[in-house]
């Protein structure tokens, strides 16, 4: 009877202290078994206890394909060295390809307890091409982020980042500041402040709890950079169970003020709008002004609002109904509420190990655009 009231609390003690020493378990160990020694003829106190470990392996390596209708084809590559330079230390290098990231490797020394139990810092050198619908830009840069966890579910992190970044300029680039055809080289420097708080669960399908994030993000000359300006942005997710549907509602808004004559903002920093993660009427980055050749111009302002009814149908299948709002804006902190673009529709979603595949399809309503929008993706939309 000892044993069966206090089996629970010997492991979670336990599985604390391991967690304090080392800074994380996952780093060193794969198996923690709590085996308590019993004699149902005699009764001790306290009770012996036989502790099993096994450490996890220190080489890791992780894999995968996959397409969806944004990025098309897509594959990554993983691998994890734990222990690096002894204690909990991690080396990661990541690479990706898709058609939205062509090519994109990432570096990662984390040495956790940084000053603190509950601080991390990374060292995070990197390089990234970007083709988006508005903009095509190489990126060579290195980010050193500081995480501190307040807990489970509550952390921030101040990121220092230096980035020197071509961008192809074509046609109808009106917005750049100097003319003509090629290649537009700059750089960036500053700091990103950013605040998130986490407890919806189950991860792959979150039925309670929230999720809100806010960043800021100041660039300028001081720091080393060829632009002055900053940008704040927050967004807010929150999930309620009614029966057997989910209520899932998010909003995200933002704005970002230049201090320079040119009003300049880099493209890969403005903000974009339409597509499977935000309003499903329209592509990828569809709503929002336009450069004189038609490709998305990005701005300075956005707002988006999603609500999902998520229900389940059979075995591992579900649908959804939607309703989506949102729009860009080049002016700095204006948000026009008369020109919100919306859109309605539904989808289907196959619960899988690495989490739900998503087919959407999304019409715009209100509005002179009227062709659907098909997509395919991997994971909820928010």
């Amino acid at each position: 009877k000892l044993i069966h009231k206090f089996g629970h609390e010997i492991i979670l003690f336990l599985w604390h202290n391991i967690t304090e020493t080392s800074g994380t378990i996952s780093p060193k160990y794969q198996v923690v078994s709590v085996l308590p020694q019993t004699n149902p003829k005699t009764r001790k106190t306290p009770i012996p206890v036989h502790l099993f470990i096994e450490e996890a392996p220190r080489l890791t390596t992780r894999f995968g394909a996959g397409y969806g209708t944004e990025d098309q084809f897509r594959a990554f590559l993983d691998f994890g060295y734990k222990g690096f330079l002894g204690g909990a230390r991690q080396l990661k290098l990541n690479l990706k390809h898709s058609s939205l990231e062509p090519y994109s490797a990432s570096l990662k020394w984390i040495q956790p307890q940084f000053l603190t139990k509950k601080s991390s810092i990374t060292l995070n050198p990197f390089i990234i091409k970007n083709s988006e619908p508005g903009y095509v830009t190489q990126t060579f840069g290195l980010n050193v982020p500081i995480t501190y966890r307040f807990s489970d579910d509550f952390s921030s992190t101040l990121t220092y980042y230096l980035e020197r970044v071509k961008q192809d300029v074509g046609q109808g680039y009106e917005e750049i500041p100097h003319s003509g055809d090629g290649i537009f080289p700059y750089n960036k420097s500053g700091i990103l402040v950013s605040t998130r708080f986490n407890n919806s669960k189950p991860q792959f399908f979150p039925t309670q709890g929230i999720t809100a994030f806010i960043g800021f993000k100041l660039n300028g000359y001081l720091l080393g950079s060829d632009f002055n300006y900053n940008s704040l942005w927050a967004e807010f997710r929150t999930y309620y169970e009614i029966g057997d549907v989910v209520i899932a509602f998010r909003i995200l808004t933002g704005g970002i003020h230049s201090a320079d004559t040119s009003q300049f903002i880099p493209v890969e920093d403005r903000f974009y709008s339409g597509g499977s993660n935000s309003v499903r009427g329209w592509n990828r980055s569809d709503l929002g002004p336009k450069r004189s050749n038609g490709s998305p111009l990005g701005g300075k302002s956005v707002m988006e609002g999603n609500l999902e009814a998520r229900y389940p149908l059979f075995w591992k299948v579900s649908g959804v109904a939607f309703l989506d709002a949102g729009n860009v804006w080049t002016e700095s902190y204006t948000y026009k509420l008369k020109e919100l673009a919306y859109a309605v529709g539904g989808g289907i979603r196959v619960e899988t190990p690495i989490g739900p595949i998503r087919f959407d399809v999304g019409f715009p309503v209100w509005n002179e655009k009227k062709k659907p929008q098909f997509f395919i993706s991997v994971g909820q939309a928010f």
